[in-house]
């Protein structure tokens, strides 16, 4: 509500402001004036949006990105014009956000490019193209396997193996992740009946979550039925949240985590750090697990910062008795350094690449013998 109220307040002149949904929103400038106009304009709405949010006495931070198309030059085609600005936008997203882009005749080859992956992930999940491989998070000391990462794989028949990077943001942004996610949760189900049946000592398999799951209806619901139609125990299962999730400070997003905790599910918040009020949520949410953005694993050898940051996220965790996952551990020597800080769990090539199910439960056996 408060965005909307920015975005309106942010506005000069004769305008049309609608929400498309979601965090979406177009603004139809009629009469346009000149380019210079509508740029002020875009500066004006970034600058109102990214202030900060208050809300009961916690300072919460967004972003946005504005893609922008002109009538008739672009096209006098309206569906054109909302496609030329879509890619517009997306492209000022990935400039690092909070900026705007004006579309160009050059993107219309990353327009087709995108809409190809979009029309083949509509067909994917129906034929068997999509499919799941497992990562270790490993116990530092003992070397024992006590959870794995389910990520998701694609490789078309049409377009080769597409990157996760970029069919997992236009799921997202074209809402198909909520049926791409219900595939991934009842798979992760499936997985974890079979591997913990076959195991002396049980184990987690964590699933990402995106936020349009959490503003299904009775998501919560959804996933109680997932469980008990694949024989699934909650326990065997964590589901893994980002911080912009959170940031939403919605009463729905609490309420599922307040369900998923009470099924016996555990939530873990990923890549943590890369926000901006982290620290506020370890103790609002019933969160479980905390998992150390790769970024600043990465550089914890050399970068003497880094490793203060994350000997203090391990100190924090300790503290609010929160199990601690660093993620993209890739050497013995950033293990060993952060066994020496007193994190217990890693995960990252250094143990294992993502393999599939076959290769994950030779990998298991192998080691419990």
């Amino acid at each position: 509500i408060e965005v909307a109220k920015r975005v309106t307040d942010g506005l000069e002149g004769q305008y049309t402001c609608a929400r498309l949904g979601g965090d979406e929103f177009i603004i139809l400038v009629d009469p346009l004036s000149n380019r210079a106009h509508v740029e002020h304009m875009s500066n004006t709405l970034l600058n109102q949006i990214v202030q900060p949010y208050l809300i009961e006495g916690t300072e919460y931070f967004i972003s946005a990105s504005i893609g922008i198309s002109y009538y008739p030059d672009d096209s006098e085609d309206m569906n054109d014009l909302l496609k030329y600005a879509d890619s517009a936008m997306y492209h000022a997203k990935k400039s690092g956000r909070n900026r705007y882009h004006t579309y160009s005749p050059n993107l219309t080859e990353s327009i087709q490019k995108r809409l190809n992956i979009e029309t083949e992930l509509r067909r994917a999940i129906e034929g068997n193209e999509v499919y799941l491989q497992y990562q270790p998070i490993v116990d530092i000391a003992s070397q024992r396997v006590m959870g794995l990462e389910t990520l998701c794989r694609w490789n078309s028949r049409k377009l080769g193996v597409v990157s996760p990077m970029v069919f997992i943001q236009i799921a997202e942004e074209t809402g198909m992740i909520v049926e791409l996610g219900k595939w991934i949760m009842r798979e992760a189900f499936k997985s974890a009946r079979l591997i913990n049946l076959q195991l002396k000592q049980p184990i987690s398999v964590s699933v990402n979550l995106s936020a349009r799951q959490f503003f299904e209806i009775d998501f919560a619901h959804q996933v109680s039925h997932l469980l008990e139609e694949e024989g699934c125990n909650p326990a065997w299962i964590k589901f893994e949240i980002t911080e912009s999730l959170l940031l939403e400070s919605n009463q729905q997003v609490l309420k599922a985590l307040e369900a998923f905790h009470e099924l016996g599910i555990k939530i873990s918040l990923d890549d943590f750090g890369t926000g901006q009020s982290a620290l506020a949520y370890l103790s609002k949410f019933p969160i479980h697990q905390v998992k150390i953005d790769y970024s600043f694993v990465k550089e914890i050898i050399n970068n003497p910062h880094d490793a203060l940051l994350v000997r203090a996220i391990i100190a924090l965790t300790a503290t609010l008795n929160k199990e601690l996952v660093a993620e993209g551990v890739e050497t013995l020597e950033q293990a060993e350094l952060l066994k020496s800080y007193d994190c217990r769990y890693a995960q990252g090539y250094l143990y294992s690449k993502p393999i599939g199910l076959d290769a994950i439960q030779q990998y298991l056996l192998l080691g419990e013998a």
